[in-house]
């Protein structure tokens, strides 16, 4: 009979990749705190000061700095994951979690600033 070799995973070997990963999440809310705070008003000014902003580029003006507290959490909540673990399932859906946030912050910082422009560029057809 063969010998079999199992792979044996535990929680701690996954703290380095999930705090690593978190680099993103931190560099997005980086690039938002020096890329948000000019666009109010740029679109105040193109816009004219009455004009209403939509949703979305409201919700991104008014939370990007809460962003920064992102990366915190998901390191916090890898540390405790990694470090209580009983199974592999706790880490995997941090990584999980902590691939999505970044994403969904991109797509957030983009359509929220690019909702007004292109709003601007169809006032300059007219």
């Amino acid at each position: 009979m063969a010998k079999q070799n199992h792979l044996i995973v535990r929680g701690k070997d996954f703290l380095p990749a999930l705090l690593l990963l978190q680099l993103l999440p931190a560099a997005i809310s980086v690039i938002a705190f020096f890329m948000i705070p000019p666009f109010p008003e740029i679109f105040a000014d193109l816009l004219g000061e009455d004009a209403e902003l939509p949703l979305l580029t409201n919700v991104v003006i008014h939370t990007y700095l809460l962003w920064a507290l992102i990366p915190l959490v998901l390191v916090a909540l890898s540390f405790w994951v990694c470090m209580n673990a009983r199974t592999i399932a706790g880490p995997m859906l941090v990584l999980v979690i902590s691939s999505l946030v970044p994403f969904v912050l991109f797509v957030l910082t983009v359509i929220g600033v690019f909702l007004p422009l292109i709003k601007i560029v169809t006032n300059m057809k007219m």
